[in-house]
C-alpha cells in the first residue's frame, strides 16, 4: 500500500504504523499482521480454502446460530457473551470493570459469527445471491470471507445456467450474453485452423485491444468468454449488470466477423444451404442460420422451418445406414444358402 494508507492488522486489527513497525503480508490471500502476531496466527489461509472449495459458497448465508458455534468465533474461538466484572487496582484503590459484550458479527457469506477482531464490519457482494437473486448490494462479510471472495472475483468458475436458468429467460442482457458468447465460440474454431489468424496472433490481439480499466482483470483477460460458453466469474456478473461486458463481446464479435468473412481460408470453410440452393455463403454464428446437433450442418432458419426442421443429410444419412444394413443382410443369407 502507500505510505500515507493507513494499514491495520487482520490479527489484532491494530494499527500497522508502517515507519517504526515490521509487517509481513501473505502473497497468495493479502493476508497482513504485525511482526509480533505472526506466531499467534490462527486463521487458515484464503488461498488454501479457495482452492479446497474450488467454488464459491452457493447457498445463501447457510446460517447455523450461536448454539451450534457454542458462542464461540468462528475463526479466534473467543466466547461472544458478557464477561465477568474483575476487581483491579487502580491507584491503591479497588475498582470493578464493567460488563462488555462482545458483539457476535454475523458474515453474510459464510453463515458463521464472529467476534469484532475477525469481522470488522467489510462490505461485499454475495456470489450466491448474485446467481439466484441477481441481487449486486453490498453484505457484511468477515475478514477471511472477504479475502476468499477477492480471491474468486476474476475465476470463471459459476456454471450459471446450470445453478439458475430462468435468469436467461427473465434477463434479456443475459440472453444476450449467452448468444454473442457462442457466436464467438463458433468463430474460434475457425481462427484456430486459419493460418493468417495464427501468424498474427489475432485472438489474442483482439482480447488485449478491446480491454478497459473496466474489463481488465485477473490473469486470464476475459480469455475464457471465447473458450466455452458456460462458466462466469463474479467480475462477469458485475460487467454485464452494468451493461460494460456485452460491449466488450460485441467488439470482439465484429472484430473476428470481419476477419472471417475477408479471409480467403476461413471462407473456404463456410457452408451453402443444401435446401434452397442459394450460392450465398453462411457461417454458424450467422443470425438467420441453424445448426444441426447430429450433423453439424448450417442452414437458413426460414429453410429449415419449411422443413419441419428435418435436416437433408441426416435423413441421407439414415437411409444410407439402413441400406447398408440391408445389404449386409442379404450377404449373410446368401452365404447360408451357399453353406
Amino acid at each position: 500500500g502507500h505510505i500515507g494508507t493507513r494499514q491495520y492488522c487482520d490479527h489484532c486489527s491494530g494499527v500497522i504504523w508502517r515507519m517504526i513497525q515490521a509487517c509481513y503480508i501473505c502473497s497468495d490471500c493479502n493476508f497482513l499482521a504485525h511482526q509480533k502476531c505472526v506466531d499467534s496466527v490462527v486463521r487458515i489461509c484464503a488461498h488454501v480454502v479457495a482452492s479446497e472449495r474450488r467454488y464459491p459458497i452457493d447457498e445463501i448465508c447457510p446460517e447455523i446460530g450461536l448454539a451450534a458455534q457454542r458462542y464461540k468465533c468462528a475463526e479466534c474461538g473467543i466466547l461472544l457473551n458478557f464477561t465477568l466484572p474483575k476487581s483491579v487496582s487502580c491507584f491503591g484503590s479497588n475498582k470493578k470493570q464493567e460488563n462488555s459484550w462482545i458483539e457476535p458479527r454475523l458474515c453474510d457469506y459464510s453463515g458463521l459469527y464472529y467476534c469484532p477482531n475477525c469481522h470488522w464490519n467489510d462490505s461485499s457482494i454475495i456470489p450466491a445471491r448474485v446467481v439466484h437473486n441477481w441481487d449486486f448490494m453490498q453484505h457484511k462479510v468477515s475478514r477471511a470471507s472477504l479475502q476468499e471472495i477477492s480471491l474468486f472475483h476474476y475465476k470463471p468458475v459459476i456454471k450459471l445456467e446450470e445453478a439458475n436458468p430462468k435468469l436467461f429467460v427473465f434477463l434479456e442482457k443475459m440472453g444476450t450474453v449467452k448468444k454473442l458468447r457462442q457466436n464467438l465460440f463458433y468463430m474460434r474454431k475457425y481462427l484456430l485452423k486459419c493460418r493468417t489468424a495464427a501468424e498474427e496472433k489475432l485472438i489474442d490481439k483482439q482480447i488485449i485491444a478491446h480491454l478497459t480499466n473496466d474489463t481488465a482483470g485477473g490473469n486470464d483477460s476475459r480469455r475464457h468468454l471465447i473458450q466455452s460458453t458456460e462458466f462466469y466469474s463474479i467480475s462477469d456478473l458485475e460487467l454485464i449488470e452494468k451493461g460494460i461486458l456485452i460491449d466488450y463481446i460485441q467488439k470482439l464479435f465484429n472484430a473476428f466477423d470481419r476477419h472471417i468473412r475477408n479471409c480467403q481460408i476461413c471462407r473456404a470453410k463456410a457452408y451453402i444451404c443444401e435446401i434452397c440452393g442459394n450460392n450465398e455463403v453462411i457461417f454458424p454464428f450467422d443470425d438467420g442460420c441453424i445448426m444441426c446437433d447430429k450433423c453439424n450442418s448450417i442452414y437458413h432458419r426460414v429453410c429449415m422451418t419449411r422443413k419441419n426442421m428435418v435436416c437433408p443429410k441426416c435423413v441421407r444419412m439414415q437411409e444410407r445406414k439402413i441400406q447398408l444394413e440391408s445389404k449386409n443382410g442379404d450377404d449373410t443369407s446368401d452365404a447360408d444358402e451357399t453353406e
